[in-house]
């Protein structure tokens, strides 16, 4: 008897999982979403891309993590700055490389590596002819109904945990103000 409640518990905690409210799991998201990235990078649209990568990530997650602790520390003034900044930053950064993505097979799949729910980790090893294999993963979060993006990792490296040691380095020798002039 204990078993079958035991049992029945689990069913409801999965049917109320978060992973169960969205039309897409998040394997069909980061599958769907890097087949439109894709499609962009072969028309060469640009702006197309950008608003694809826009509409993909939590920035206000993204921008936390990537001060850490410090993101405490600032105004709100300077969270708006500083979020544009990411932004500018982050979209720039991925609508160059996104021309990369050509060529590539990627299958993706749901990790087993240990997050803090409600997040869950999308993972896939990106394979192409006379490449070394790359691992890359999101880190999902839903919101508003779809997932988003809070992270990305590649090879294992947190794409916000490196900018925040870039971060860090930058406030502690011109402070804030420092970082959001640059």
């Amino acid at each position: 008897m204990k078993s079958l409640l035991t049992s029945i518990a689990a069913a409801v905690i999965l049917v109320s999982s978060p992973i169960m409210a969205y039309a897409d799991s998040p394997v069909e998201f980061a599958t769907k979403r890097h087949g439109e990235l894709v499609a962009a990078a072969n028309s060469g649209d640009t702006t197309v891309a950008a608003k694809l990568i826009d509409r993909s990530i939590d920035w206000a997650d993204m921008m936390k993590a990537s001060l850490g602790p410090n993101a405490s520390m600032l105004t709100r003034s300077e969270t708006d700055d500083f979020r544009d900044m990411v932004h500018t930053l982050l979209t720039r950064s991925m609508t160059k490389s996104m021309k990369e993505l050509v060529g590539w097979q990627v299958v993706w799949h749901v990790s087993n590596d240990p997050i803090q729910q409600p997040q869950v980790k999308v993972s896939s090893i990106a394979t192409k002819l006379d490449e070394q294999p790359v691992e890359v993963s999101y880190i999902l979060v839903p919101r508003k109904g779809e997932w988003v993006i809070a992270d990305m990792e590649i090879e294992g490296v947190s794409l916000a945990h490196s900018y925040q040691s870039q971060f860090n380095r930058v406030i502690k020798k011109e402070g804030v103000v420092g970082l959001l002039m640059k």
